[in-house]
Parts: C-alpha cells; structure tokens; sequence
C-alpha cells in the first residue's frame, strides 16, 4: 500500500496521454441453440447425452455432459429441462444447492434413481439429490479434486475425484465408486465416507469373504437389486455383495473364451461397461459392441440389436415394457435411441446440428464450426466440420452452403477466401478451390498419395499433397498451404514452391532463414502486407518478405498470463493457439486451447481480450472478457476492427465488437465517513461504460487525491473484467477527503468522503446476568451482560498477551473479580464474557463483578452476582453450527476425543490463566454414558485437563464470540472408545465428573 497526499496530486501525463487500449463486447453473430425444451424430444438437439435412468413415474432422466444440466423426457414423449443452470458461470459456483434453476452443474455424467423416488446423480466432484420440490441438495463433495478424501470424512466436506457410478439404497445411502480407486465407498446415515468393498487395489480377488478384502479392476457401475444386495461391475465380471458385506460372482468367467453367451452367467466371458435390473428383475449388461441379458434363472444370452447400433454405448435404462434405452459415444452421439425387445431401433430424442441453408445465419444450426475467414465483401466462410461442409455468410447475414451439399467432403478444419470470391478449401487428400461462380477445381493432390511429399518446382494439380492444415491467399492472390511440417506456396504459373520448413518435421525456435528452419504443425497462416504468419505447436511466429523466420510468441514457461490486466512478454507465454488473426499493424489475435482469446501487442507483450476460461455458453450483449468460450478455434476480423470467432463446441461464430468508454461512473463508495486512520467500511467502485452502457475493461485510471490525506491501494490502474476498478481507501486526517479517478478523453468523477477525528470511546458501568448454575475452580465459564466491552467489538487473549505463559486477568480495559481475584480472560464481547475460574477458590458462594477501565484511578464496576463454586461441575462444549451436538475430534484408533470443563482441579493444578505443558488427570474420576450404557474404565483411554497444544482449540463458543481462535486454559478432554454393540451414531451423552453429572441434553457424532 502506498500513499497519496494532495500536495502531490499530479496527474501521470503519460500514463493518461496514451491511446486506449480497445475491449471488446459479444455478441452471436451465426448460429443458434434451439434445445427443443417443452416440445417433443424427437425434434429437440442434445449435447453429449450420458447417463440414463427412469423415475418410478416412467419419465426419463438423462445427462446432457456437454450442456452441464439434467433433462427430462416424459412418457408422451415431450422433452423437458429439469435442472441445472448452464448459463450461469462457476467459479465460485452460484449455488451449491437450492433452486434446480440456480444451480451450476459441472458435468453431469452418471443418475440412478433411489427407492424413494429421488434422482441422484453426480458430477466431476459432487454428489447431488433432485428433489420433488423442485431444488437440487449437494448431498456430498466439495467439487473437482485430484485428492481423495479418507474415510470419516464429512460428506460436505469430502473431495470425491470423478465419481464414475452412483446407486443409492433404501435408506438413502449413495453407495459411488471414483476412478481409479478400485473400491466402493458411501456416506453413512451420519453424513461420514466410510469404504464398503474393496482393498483399492487392482485384482479380481476375494470371491466367498468379506468385500473388504476383495479386489477390483475398473469398477464402471454399480447396482442394487429388489432385495438390497449390491451388484458391482467391473473389469469382465458383475459381482454381488450381500447384506453382511460377503462378496460373491453374479456373472463372468474371467478364463471362458469371448463370444458366447449362451446359457449361465457364471460360465460366460463378458466385458461389461454398464449393468442395470429391469423392472421385471431380469438383468442386462452392456459390452463395448453388444448387449446381453441375464434371465431370473442366471442364464445369459444376447438381447436383439440392429448391426452396428452398439459401439461405445455411455449409458442404458430398461422399461417396463422391456425397451432398451441407450446413448452411445460413437455410432449416435448427439442422440437417445430406444431398442425393442425385437431388436428395432428408433430415434427417442436428439437430432442434426443442421437446419438449412438461405436462411438468416442467426437462426441456423451448425456442428463445430472451426477455420474462419473473411471474404472481403462483408461476409466469411467456414468449415462446419461434423455437417461436413464449408458454408458462408453473405454480406446480408444469409448462410449458404459453399461444398458438400451433394457429396459432403472430409474437413481438416481449414479454409481461406479472397476479395474476388474465391474460396480454398481441403478434402480427402486434395486442394480445392471454388471460384465465384460456384465453379469447384481441384489445384493439387494425388488420390491414396497421402505418404509422398509435394516435389518443389513442379506444377501443384500434378503433385501429391498429405494432410494440409492451413490454406490462405497472399498480398498477390498467390495460394499458400501448410503440409506436414512445410509451408508451400503456388505461384501464378501454377508450380508448388517451399516458403518455411526443411521437409523434416521438428522445432527451431532460434531466427534464420525459413527454408533452413525445422517447423513442427504449421497451421493458421495469416498475412499483414507481406509478412506471413502461423502457429507451430504451442509458437506463433512470423515469416518476413525477405524470408527471415522468428519466434514472437509461445515457448515460454509463463501459466499465469491469462490474468486480465496483466501483461506479460509475449515470449514467456505458455498456452498453445488454435488459430490467429492479424491486423494491419502487425498486431496479432489468438484464440488459445484454455478458451481464451488474446491480443499480441506490437511492444511484445500479451493481453487476455476475451474469454473467462469457464469452457461453457455465456456473455452475449456484455464484455467479451466475461464471455465463455467452448473451445473457440478459427478467428478472423473485418476492415472495421470486428473480430469474428469460431466458437467451435458451442456450435456458433461470435462476433467481438471495438469497445471504446464513453463515460465514467461512481458505482460504489460515495459520501461514506470513516475514522480517522481506519479505513472506509466500503470500496470506492468507478465503472467504464461505453455509448451502448456495456461495462469496458481494460481502461487506463489514474486515481488522485484532490483534497485531505488518505492511504490508497492503487494509484493507476485499469478497469477489471467487468469494467470496474475497486479503490480501498484508508483514512488519514480528519476533515473533508475528495478523491479522483481519470481517464485519457473521459470527464473524470469525484468521490467526496468525510473522514472524523479518533475519539477514544468511553468506558461505561458494566453490568453482569445472573449464573445459576455452579462452576469448578479452574473451570471455564461464560458470563452474560451488558457494556462489557466497551468498544463494541469481539476481543480475544492471544499468545503475545500472554505474560510468562499465564492469561492476562485484564483484556481490554475489562476485568472479572471472583471475591478479591482476578479470573484469566479468554476473551469478551460487548455482552459475553469468557474467563477461567480462580483455582484457589474454595467451595462455597463468592461474589463475581464486573470491572471496566480495570486498574484505573477510576474503575467502574458491576453490581454483584453470586455465584456457587463447587468442586466438580461438568460442562460440555456444543457445535455454533448443530448446537444440540457437542464438540469432538477424532483420537487415535477409531477413538473419539470430547471437549468440556470443570473436572475439578488435578494434583499439581496449573496456576489461574496457565496451561499445563502436558496433559494432566482429573482429580475426580470422570465416567459416561452413551445411548445410557456406561463405558468401562478401558473403553475411557484419559480424562483430565487438555495441554497447552490444544489450548488453541477448534471450539465454537457461542456465537456471541463469533469465529475468534480462543486461547483456552481450563480446557479438559476426555478421549474414549465406542462399543460396537451400541450401533451407529449420534448417541446420547451424559458426562460425570466425581458426583456430578452434566444436565443439559447432549448427542455425539463420530467425528
């Protein structure tokens, strides 16, 4: 933090004087989502469905993986949305739970319904509930991790890594598997992560003993039946574990030979992938290339399918009138396809990215759009790769189909255009080009040559090309290709020469002549002028007239350049390109593999233009910085500065418009009053916004103080992605504050604050509650009350407070007198206190007060309250969150540590305000209870006062101290181990000490 005083409120001239940096606002400039929502299913488009499962209403549930939300498909056949918030972005997510249209979900990928009717499901590091009153409830997790979490783990507080199949039992328990991990785990009816099967490592072992000890490869599903018993799919055999956790096979002979599947389960070789039961308890297995069923006998044979339907199937659900549901990942990857018992299949749901041509390009459908260019008549074209077409849009906004309408071709995702209407392309091993006429000529490639080279000096539609990955036309209308490692050019007599590349494929990164320079995967050749640009591998660089090749970004070790704001040598970066747009400056646009789009500066240095990196559809009509991308590819731009991007997974072009400020605005933070040297309560917020009332990141501040003295943490500085900038702003001296913020060509805006002198707050006539309960000498006890601390705020004893390790009998100002002494002060609120008994307190009654500006010529002090001291009096420490459970931690084998007061005090009792170094026994014996079974002497391990270590204990005193670390002397612990037989936790607990018991209900959980 630095500061700024009027006397030296100069503006920074040169800061101020250079030209704005243009952002940029979106917008979808082609292509449309038409999901299909309240209509039938059979006309609606999916993204990437997974997994599949039936409610008990006969509606099905399906993951749409890519869109990140759970649909519906009702037993009319009508499609609905059902939960899942794609539009809004994570990070933190919105919502962990709540309303299904809050929600984000990140990828959803496996569902099963539980017995009461309840959707489950699961994404890359959550477990959710769909609820019948239309909210969504994280039952587990804690979002994407690669760290596992162990057992006794609490379910909201578990890192679960990809779970990889869900099941869920009778009582509401979700039984999961995570990938890799080989084991089945699931969270108790008490919330804990607890193993069920499996040892974690790879084997097929165990079969007749505990699933414990068993051994698994590749769990991929997991199943109950009508009984409970749980069925586990993994590597070549489905596996059932009973209701006492033995394991045994169901189905699969690991040393049968493949093919087969005739008669038992059990003596037939199976691959599955996915097992589910029927409604008329008849079991099916889903394999790579076909579908079996397991009858109620334990006989297998292969269900009817059409040839081919079967390939990578994701999911399946069966009905009740034996219809199987299936998503498959290769053979219908957009699509739901239902199997009759015959073997019939149709389309249930999903259909084509495509919806015609000579439309409006804003209504039209496409499927991965990537290479873009533009035409230099207003429009562009593009390769709409899984239509298998190069279409374009016209000056009028109409989309066309340019090739492929009658035979579609195989793209490689590059095209380029000129001005005169010509158009390149590349498809099955040739170079075509189609003129303005529609005319289509092919100018080089050989059919089945994709092994052989082009020859250099000879004529292109004679020679052989391999697999081209970039096209453009160059300042003389000449054609230039990128073909495996080499970059080519064909002149106007037709003959193919070499530009960049040796012929061998590899990375220079040093400068030098381009034909003597190895270059990797040449692609996205650009031109401005004369000089020639292109991405290698995770490199840009440019190729001059001269035939001079360099490096100008990429190569670097820099992951951190994606920051907005932040500017970074270009040649530090580390992120690979996927295509490249150049002005005719010589300034360069990317679009990058981490859904970015970026701005290499003529200075050298790299800048985040657009793109939030969350890999999802968002941000038409605002910044483009606070856009998501899916995986945007080919960019290009137009001759007023738009840039266009094929956002390749989200199936449409977005448009990126120049955005310039227009005015500034106080958004936050005006006429506040703070103390003098305390710093305001709110931020000052300015908002850039441009003539339209967009928000524009990226504008250069100068922040000034104009009159008074204050603390800033930024002086210039530029607006963030959401075109603000955020001013902390620290009080000086009292009296009027006048801050500016400026920008170059803007009328500047003005804060005026009020800043008022430091007057100490003046102690008042505490007052005490009364206590009825009694309390141990070296206990800890909390007092009640009014105007104890004076300031208003929560105050706490920490180490440096400390006097040769006791607890100050002071805090504050504040003291509390037990008779003639002082109590140890753990820490005050305005009307609570916390201290330590006395421990030379006899038994008895002894008068308690309260006493500000303690020690003074003046203290004021409480009337007296009385209080009863007795030898032993047992207090529990409740959770602030579950006050009806007490505080615990888990000990040592499978023990449970408890935290409490007033055991009484020890042999050798610590001094009032001191912590033992070392554990100490209570002096009375301690005993409990739990469920009302009293633990034996060997299932209590220690009871006694807690050490220094733990004196900083994780204890949530009531909320009246809010979230203070407390430094605790008088702190006992007892440390005990559960019997089995008194079942699964919570139980009740009661706690004596000596003769006393405590009175208050408590319940325990095993931590």
């Amino acid at each position: 933090m630095f500061k700024l005083y009027a006397l030296f409120a100069l503006p920074c001239l040169l800061a101020l004087s250079q030209p704005l940096p243009p952002s940029f606002s979106i917008s979808t400039y082609a292509g449309s989502y038409t999901s299909g929502d309240d209509g039938p299913a059979s006309k609606a488009l999916i993204h990437v469905p997974w997994g599949l499962t039936f409610d008990q209403k006969g509606n099905l549930y399906f993951c749409e993986w890519y869109q990140e939300r759970i649909r519906r498909i009702e037993p009319d056949g009508t499609m609905r949305w059902a939960a899942g918030a794609p539009m809004l972005r994570a990070a933190p997510y919105n919502l962990s739970e709540g309303p299904v249209n809050r929600v984000y979900l990140n990828y959803p990928q496996f569902i099963t319904t539980a017995p009461d009717g309840t959707i489950w499901f699961t994404t890359t590091g959550n477990i959710y509930r769909l609820n019948a009153d239309g909210t969504i409830s994280n039952i587990a997790g804690r979002g994407s991790s690669s760290k596992q979490s162990p057992d006794g783990t609490k379910a909201k507080e578990a890192y679960i890594v990809n779970p990889r199949a869900i099941a869920v039992d009778s009582v509401g328990r979700p039984y999961f598997t995570e990938y890799g991990s080989n084991t089945v785990r699931r969270f108790s009816a008490e919330g804990l992560l607890e193993t069920v099967a499996g040892t974690g490592k790879s084997g097929s072992t165990g079969d007749g003993g505990p699933a414990l000890q068993a051994t698994f490869d590749s769990i991929t599903d997991l199943e109950f039946d009508a009984a409970g018993n749980l069925y586990v799919c993994a590597s070549e055999t489905i596996r059932k574990i009973d209701a006492d956790g033995n394991i045994t096979r169901f189905a699969g002979d690991p040393n049968a030979s493949y093919g087969v599947a005739n008669g038992p389960a059990l003596n037939t070789s199976i691959l599955p992938t996915r097992f589910k039961f029927a409604p008329d308890g008849q079991a099916y297995i889903v394999e790579p290339q076909r579908i079996l069923k397991i009858d109620k006998s334990g006989n297998i044979s292969v269900a009817p399918t059409p040839k081919g339907i079967v390939s990578s199937p994701n999911d399946f659900a069966v009905d009740a009138e034996g219809n199987i549901w299936l998503t498959d990942e290769n053979n219908v990857p957009g699509q739901i396809i239902r199997i009759t018992p015959q073997g019939k299949a149709e389309v249930v749901a999903g259909g084509p990215f495509y919806n015609g041509d000579e439309i409006p390009a804003i209504d039209a459908l496409m499927a991965g759009p990537e290479a873009i260019a533009t035409d230099g008549k207003g429009g562009f074209v593009w390769v709409d790769v899984f239509n298998e077409r190069l279409r374009g849009v016209d000056a009028e906004g109409v989309i066309h189909t340019l090739a492929g309408a009658a035979a579609p071709f195989v793209s490689v995702g590059v095209t380029a255009a000129d001005a005169a209407g010509n158009t390149l392309f590349y498809s099955g091993n040739f170079l075509y080009q189609r003129n303005a006429t529609g005319k289509v000529t092919a100018l080089a490639g050989k059919a089945n040559s994709s092994s052989t080279a082009p020859a250099e000096g000879q004529l292109a539609a004679s020679q052989p090309i391999r697999y081209v990955t970039c096209l453009a036309y160059d300042p003389q209308g000449r054609v230039v290709f990128c073909d495996s490692g080499t970059i080519w050019r064909i002149e106007a007599d037709g003959r193919i020469y070499r530009l960049a590349g040796t012929g061998v494929s590899g990375v220079s990164t040093e400068k030098g002549p381009a034909r003597d320079l190895k270059v990797s995967n040449p692609r996205s050749v650009k031109f401005s002028g004369e000089t020639l640009y292109f991405i290698d591998g995770a490199q840009i660089k440019k190729l001059t007239a001269d035939g001079t090749l360099e490096t100008i970004a990429g190569g670097g070790k820099d992951n951190n350049w994606w920051v907005v704001g932040r500017q970074s040598p270009a040649a530090t970066a580390n992120a690979s390109a996927n295509g490249i747009t150049v002005m005719p400056d010589g300034t360069v646009y990317a679009t990058t593999s981490n859904d970015y789009v970026y701005r290499l500066r003529l200075d050298g240095f790299i800048e985040r233009i657009g793109g939030d990196g969350a890999a999802r559809f968002t941000g038409d009509g605002g910044p483009a910085l606070m856009a998501s991308f899916k995986v945007p590819s080919g960019i290009t731009h137009d001759a007023q500065g738009n840039l266009y991007v094929a956002d390749r997974n989200n199936n449409r072009i977005r448009k990126l418009t120049p955005l310039l400020a227009a005015t500034l605005r106080k958004a936050a933070g005006d006429e506040q009053t703070a103390i003098a040297g305390k710093p305001f309560e709110l931020p000052l917020e300015v908002e850039a916004a441009a003539e339209n009332g967009i928000a524009v990141p990226m504008v250069p501040l100068e922040v000034t103080i104009v009159e008074g003295a204050a603390a800033l943490d930024k002086g210039a500085s530029s607006t963030g992605a959401n075109g603000r900038l955020s001013i902390q702003v620290t009080a000086q001296d009292a009296g009027p504050l006048v801050i500016q913020v400026a920008a170059a060509g803007l009328e500047a805006v003005q804060f005026r604050l009020t800043v008022q002198p430091d007057v100490p707050p003046v102690p008042e006539v505490p007052a005490l509650a009364s206590y009825a309960e009694p309390a141990a000498p070296g206990s800890i006890v909390i007092l009640s009350g009014e105007k104890l601390s004076y300031t208003g705020t929560v105050i706490a004893t920490t180490e440096a407070d400390l006097t040769e390790g006791r607890v100050p009998d002071s805090l504050s100002g504040l003291c509390i007198v037990f008779g003639e002494t002082r109590a140890a002060m753990i820490a005050i609120s305005a009307k609570a206190v916390a201290v330590q008994v006395p421990t030379g307190l006899a038994p008895g009654a002894v008068s308690v007060r309260a006493v500000n500006a303690c020690g003074s010529e003046t203290p004021l002090a409480s009337e007296p309250i009385e209080m009863q001291i007795a030898e032993t009096a047992p207090v529990l420490f409740y959770s602030a969150s579950d006050p009806e459970y007490v505080v615990a931690h888990p000990g040592t084998d499978g023990s449970i540590r408890i935290y409490f007061t007033g055991v009484g005090l020890p042999e050798s009792a610590p001094a009032t305000g001191e912590m033992p170094p070392e554990a100490l026994a209570a002096k009375a014996p301690v005993y409990l209870w739990l469920q009302g079974q009293e633990l034996t002497r060997e299932q209590i391990r220690f009871a006694g006062w807690a050490p220094r270590a733990e004196g900083w204990a994780s204890l949530k005193l009531p909320a009246l101290f809010g979230d203070v670390p407390l430094l605790a002397p008088g702190l006992a612990v007892v440390e005990i181990v559960p019997p089995a037989e008194i079942g699964d936790a919570p139980w009740a607990l009661t706690v004596k000490a000596g003769e006393v018991a405590t009175t208050k209900p408590a319940l325990l959980k095993r931590p």
